[in-house]
């Protein structure tokens, strides 16, 4: 059992180096039904299940979701575009903004910049996976953790250069998908 184990996880890694991450054009939905609106710092708003509860963390930059059993499922954190901890293009040798980073990040056809190359690597490497979503100045990109089976979603703005970052606990893809299709700036 072992062996078969392993070798999923091999193949699964080996198959990483072929994801295709050319941006997928994706709807825009209203509310779906069963699901509510939520608010993100009055910002950014997306539906959940009705059953569902946001609260912030003990941090100010950090959302949980709760399911109604009281167990989180999902948590969203933020980088404004002021904080340059994270994807500054200086440290990939890049020039321009967090977005741009990040599309280059899972552009597969950059191949020269060795730092980009890195850290696709370790993303690859890491997931069963990874996919990109494009709806109007939003690109998401998606990637399945193989250790932990939990979904990663990053969220670039191209109009303010913010970061967004969602963890879904739980693989609920209906949820997930209704995530994307109606998350919006207010």
């Amino acid at each position: 059992m072992k062996f078969l184990l392993t070798l999923v996880l091999v193949c699964n890694i080996a198959l990483a180096k072929d994801f295709n991450t050319t941006p997928q054009p994706i709807e825009t939905i209203n509310t779906p039904d069963g699901y509510k609106l939520e608010s993100f710092d009055k910002r950014y708003t997306f539906a959940i299940p009705k059953a569902y509860t946001v609260k912030r963390a003990d941090t100010e930059v950090e959302f949980l979701m709760i399911s109604s059993k009281g167990k989180m499922i999902s948590s969203i954190s933020e980088w404004p575009a002021s904080n340059k901890l994270l994807f500054n293009a200086d440290d990939f040798g890049l020039k321009g903004n967090r977005g741009q980073v990040l599309i280059a990040l899972y552009d597969q056809n950059i191949t020269t910049n060795k730092e980009i190359n890195k850290f696709r690597e370790e993303i690859f490497k890491i997931s069963t996976n990874v996919q990109v979503f494009k709806r109007g100045d939003f690109i998401f990109y998606q990637q399945t953790r193989v250790d932990k089976g939990q979904i990663e979603l990053t969220i670039s703005n191209l109009n303010n250069d913010d970061i967004i970052g969602v963890w879904f606990l739980k693989g609920n893809e209906e949820f997930f998908m209704n995530f994307i299709k109606t998350f919006k700036s207010n």
